[in-house]
């Protein structure tokens, strides 16, 4: 009957915009941000397919698509439709779509340099989503909040501000969360490593290997789970970050032949990315 054909027509549009969701993070996760706009095109697209107008489709799928501009360094454009899909999202009530629109502001403005602007969108949005229990924007937000902290100069606040969110949550978020979040702890505590070694704490630069010995090698485990977070994701960007800063802090290290296999790594996925297109939303 009727109610039959409703039915069907609402589940074949669940599959097909999870179909495109999938689409668009391998696009993000391989650079190719003129295809992931392309597809959060696509998923805006369904939110208009039956007699009713389904605006959580429509406010995810234009929430995808910012983030795709603002990866893609288009921030002018990304903030406009930021601004309007908050407003769509606000006045229907989309608290969730709220709370992820306010992180994503908070994002763009770090993204363009503006750290201090960022703060309050993304404070905002760490409070109301320990609030509305909702743990994997609150995490995504703890992990802003410390990159935020990092560009204002104030590292050791941001490395003991991850410290203590590590246990409980960045190991249940996503791959792409967990590679980012150790990514970061990575490069913090090297930073503390340099500090302290030029304060004259602890390590003495006598030798190839002695920045080993100040936590070096701790900077090595963490660049080396952001490695194998991003290769089980499929995050060819993060992927190719983590390599890099793997054979940089080997090289540091004294360990020649792990640099080595990491730069030629690193080599084979920039091969890899030629071959599949440029960055960027030309193409």
């Amino acid at each position: 009957g009727e109610g039959d054909g409703h039915l069907l027509l609402l589940k074949s549009k669940n599959i097909r915009g999870a179909e495109l969701m999938l689409d668009f993070h391998a696009a993000m996760y391989g650079g190719r941000y003129s295809e992931a706009v392309k597809a959060a095109e696509r998923m805006a697209l369904l939110s208009s397919t039956s007699q009713m107008f389904d605006v959580k489709i429509f406010v995810d799928a234009q929430l995808c698509r910012s983030l795709a501009l603002m990866e893609a360094g288009e921030f002018e454009g990304a903030r406009d439709l930021l601004e309007a899909t908050f407003e769509v999202a606000f006045r229907s009530g989309l608290r969730g779509e709220c709370l992820r629109g306010l992180l994503l502001s908070g994002k763009l403005y770090l993204a363009i340099g503006e750290a201090q602007s960022a703060l309050p969108y993304v404070l905002s949005a760490l409070r109301q989503s320990e609030k509305m229990g909702m743990e994997l924007v609150r995490m995504e937000a703890v992990l802003s909040l410390a990159h935020i902290w990092h560009a204002l100069h104030q590292g050791p606040k941001a490395l003991s501000l991850l410290r203590l969110h590590w246990g409980g949550g960045f190991d249940k978020g996503s791959l792409e969360l967990r590679a980012r979040a150790n990514l970061l702890m990575a490069l913090l505590i090297d930073n503390k490593n340099d500090k302290d070694s030029l304060g004259g704490k602890k390590e003495k630069r006598s030798g190839a290997g002695a920045r080993v010995k100040g936590g070096g090698e701790m900077v090595l485990v963490h660049l080396e789970a952001a490695r194998e977070a991003a290769a089980r994701a499929g995050h060819t960007q993060i992927l190719m970050e983590a390599q890099w800063l793997l054979a940089v802090t080997c090289a540091r290290c004294g360990k020649r032949e792990q640099r080595d296999t990491h730069a030629a790594e690193l080599n084979h996925l920039l091969r890899s990315k030629e071959r599949h297109g440029a960055i960027g939303l030309q193409g």
